[in-house]
């Protein structure tokens, strides 16, 4: 990989993650949930939904980086471009490690059953939204081929 290409990827890897903390924290704040997991490690009495706002800035950037990736693979032409948007700006706005901490952190509380919900859910929704990104942009690039094609 050439030395722009390395560059190229460090930047789209940096707008990525300020991208995840705006949507996520824009997320977060819109549901006017605490900022992070760590309130759900104290054992306070609330709803599955209290105790999960704070957890849906993250899963929601998830999700939406999975709809992105698997719209992306098919979208892409040039391979170059899936290092720099795929690994770089997706890599970095998709934030796994995150996500299993939260979990963690609401294991550690032991609310296995809500830990167990929401490791399963996200993980469920991001395999669905790649496959729902893949199969939208493939239906698009078709659409456009036939339109081009005077179809």
């Amino acid at each position: 990989m050439s030395a722009l290409m390395w560059i190229l990827t460090a930047l789209a890897g940096g707008c990525g993650a300020t991208c995840r903390w705006l949507l996520s924290g824009a997320i977060t704040r819109r549901l006017n949930a605490p900022t992070s997991a760590s309130s759900i490690t104290r054992h306070v009495p609330g709803s599955r939904a209290q105790l999960l706002r704070p957890l849906c800035g993250i899963a929601a950037v998830n999700v939406i980086g999975c709809l992105l990736a698997g719209a992306f693979t098919f979208l892409t032409t040039w391979p170059h471009w899936w290092t720099v948007i795929g690994v770089g700006f997706l890599g970095a706005f998709t934030t796994f490690s995150t996500a299993v901490v939260d979990v963690c952190e609401v294991l550690r509380s032991h609310r296995t059953a809500l830990g167990a919900s929401l490791l399963v859910g996200v993980w469920a929704l991001c395999v669905v939204a790649v496959i729902v990104g893949a199969a939208a942009a493939s239906i698009a690039m078709f659409a456009l081929a036939t339109v081009s094609a005077g179809g």
